[in-house]
């Protein structure tokens, strides 16, 4: 009896022996299985950027000559012509303007939020698109242009991540999550015709 108990006890050792010695030699193999890191999509939307803003270009002047011919004809023309005074109608005081700041502060909320939207809709998509083995920084940066009903207008690679099969995947993201929220009307300007700037960074 005392010899069976022993040698149950010297195979239980031997056998913990043996574990120990396999988890010892081959960790990494599942370590790495177990602790694969997953991809995390950050998705940016703005309003896309002018190269060339009209307003900074310079306006076309005259040449002097043109300047002083038109000054002495003007001269001459005050001269000559004498108002009758009951030509002259009174002047009454401009209406009161609109506060321009407020509605500019409310169409910047509006603006805001919508592009908040669509950003999290293509969030939305774009994870659940997303491979494991996208594991390495990646971004790329698409215009997108939509028409006013939410629709997408015209969505193309502004930069490439250098990846194909990750800016292919950019464009299905796009494409499934439309249709979009319907545009607001003053913000067809920015969405609809400027484009809006969408950036897909993978960390």
């Amino acid at each position: 009896m005392v010899r069976y108990l022993l040698s149950l006890f010297l195979s239980i050792l031997f056998h913990i022996g043996i574990l120990f010695l396999v988890l010892t030699l081959f960790p990494l193999e599942k370590v790495q299985v177990s602790k694969q890191a997953i991809p995390i999509a950050v998705i940016e939307v703005r309003v896309l950027k002018r190269s060339l803003a009209t307003s900074s270009l310079p306006l076309p002047q005259r040449p002097a000559s043109l300047e002083k011919k038109r000054g002495k004809q003007l001269a001459s023309e005050r001269q000559t012509l004498t108002p009758a005074p009951e030509a002259i109608s009174p002047v009454l005081p401009a209406p009161p303007a609109p506060p321009a700041s407020l509605r500019s502060d409310e169409v910047e909320a509006r603006f805001s939020e919508y592009i908040a939207t669509v950003g999290k809709k293509i969030k939305k998509k774009f994870t659940l698109l997303l491979p494991r083995e996208f594991n390495q920084d990646l971004v790329c940066v698409v215009v997108l242009k939509l028409n006013q009903d939410g629709s997408v207008k015209n969505s193309a690679i502004l930069q490439s991540s250098g990846k194909e099969e990750y800016d292919q995947l950019v464009l299905r993201a796009i494409e499934n999550s439309a249709p979009f929220a319907e545009v607001p009307e003053e913000c067809i300007p920015e969405i609809s015709e400027r484009g809006l700037e969408v950036n897909f960074k993978l960390r």
